[in-house]
């Protein structure tokens, strides 16, 4: 009996929910391969992107990096709670599970495939998705500003993003909190590159039962 109360209240402790993202602005990827910039610079576009059998996706680890990543202080813990950001980052991480590796970019409730860029539009005819083209000031052993050209895809709108996540019964992170997270940091934060300029959305997040 008493193992059974124990069962009992370990799954009430624990909280699954459907998550919606609907994008309000288009988003820029730039996936990450190689530290050396020239090597960057010369990739294909098309390798800047996400994709699986030909479908667009998100890796579900960076949503993970979304909410509460310690690099570069962009995360939803980082940037929402401030003195406490340690705290929630490392809750975040314990307690949280996205319940994908791959998220497909969907439209009109199917998948988002990429065809290729063509030759003469530069587009993909079937996601619409286009190479933006911008330069980047970085800043050299010295203190030597250069300017490095940067190309890299944009999905345009509409699209929306819809997984699972789990989340362990714990004393900080609580579901209103992850809530606020995913609302606020879709407008202040955003997903890919370039973000909150791209990659801006609202969010939706329905429990289980």
């Amino acid at each position: 009996m008493a193992k059974r109360k124990e069962a009992e209240r370990q799954e009430k402790d624990v909280t699954e929910f459907d998550v919606r993202l609907t994008g309000l602005a288009p988003i820029m990827f730039d996936r990450f391969i190689s530290l050396d910039e020239n090597e960057n610079a010369n990739r294909p576009v098309e390798d800047k992107l996400y994709l699986k059998n030909g479908k667009v996706v998100l890796p579900g680890e960076n949503i993970l990096s979304f909410l509460c990543a310690e690099l570069g202080g962009k995360s939803c813990a980082c940037i929402l709670e401030k003195r406490q950001a340690k705290t929630y980052r490392q809750a975040c991480a314990a307690f949280l599970a996205i319940n994908a590796d791959t998220i497909s970019f969907m439209r009109g409730g199917a998948p988002i495939a990429f065809h290729g860029f063509s030759k003469s539009s530069g587009c993909d005819a079937n996601s619409g998705m286009y190479i933006a083209e911008h330069t980047a000031r970085v800043k050299k052993t010295g203190g030597l500003i250069v300017p490095l050209p940067k190309r890299r895809p944009v999905l345009p709108l509409p699209w929306e993003l819809c997984f699972s996540i789990t989340l362990f019964g714990n004393a900080d992170l609580k579901a209103d909190r992850l809530e606020r997270w995913f609302r606020e940091g879709g407008i202040r934060i955003g997903l890919g590159t370039f973000r909150p300029r791209y990659g801006r959305f609202t969010a939706e997040l329905t429990e289980k039962e």
